[in-house]
């Protein structure tokens, strides 16, 4: 590791990497080491498993979307995945230097997430599917990388909760209860 960061001139993007250097170069003990810079390089399945996700998750969001657009509380969803994001990158170095240890039985909960997310889209509840998402976002960190991934990301996971959409049904009694407080 000593001889990827001498070789890189540092960490991160920015900072000397690919300067008529290769990017695999060979540590004292003769095994191959990418260097520091290099875009961390997920198995495919990770990957396959997460973009499955992502698209039979469409209907779910837009049905989240729908509400975003009709209720005017609600507009802020929209933005909230992308604060998280932002948020998660606070923590590049951190997830870097942590082991890879998914629990076994981890695909197992997210196919429960997934039966869950099916039940939710039947009964077009979109409450119900924006919970799931937040779990399901949570599930996916903890059975790809586990449990101490989770851990450092805890503030960009739990911050997706403001992204789903409060019951209509529950939230307009309380605000005109309100509203005759006030006036």
């Amino acid at each position: 590791l000593e001889a990827v960061a001498w070789a890189t001139g540092g960490s991160g993007w920015g900072s000397g990497c690919f300067r008529g250097r290769s990017p695999v170069i060979r540590c004292a003990a003769g095994m191959r080491a990418r260097r520091a810079c290099d875009p961390p390089n997920l198995p495919r399945i990770e990957m396959t498993i997460v973009v499955l996700l992502l698209a039979a998750w469409v209907p779910g969001l837009l049905a989240m979307a729908e509400v975003w657009n009709t209720v005017e509380y609600a507009s802020h969803g929209y933005l909230v995945p992308w604060v998280a994001l932002w948020a998660a990158t606070a923590h590049r170095e951190a997830l870097s230097r942590l082991p890879s240890q998914p629990p076994r039985l981890g695909l197992l909960l997210i196919g429960a997430l997934v039966l869950g997310y099916v039940a939710a889209l039947a009964f077009d509840d979109a409450s119900v599917i924006g919970a799931l998402f937040v779990a399901t976002a949570v599930g996916v960190v903890f059975a790809l990388r586990g449990p101490h991934f989770v851990r450092v990301l805890q503030f960009p996971l739990a911050y997706l909760i403001f992204m789903i959409p409060l019951p209509v049904s529950g939230v307009t009694p309380l605000i005109v209860k309100l509203q005759l407080i006030v006036s």
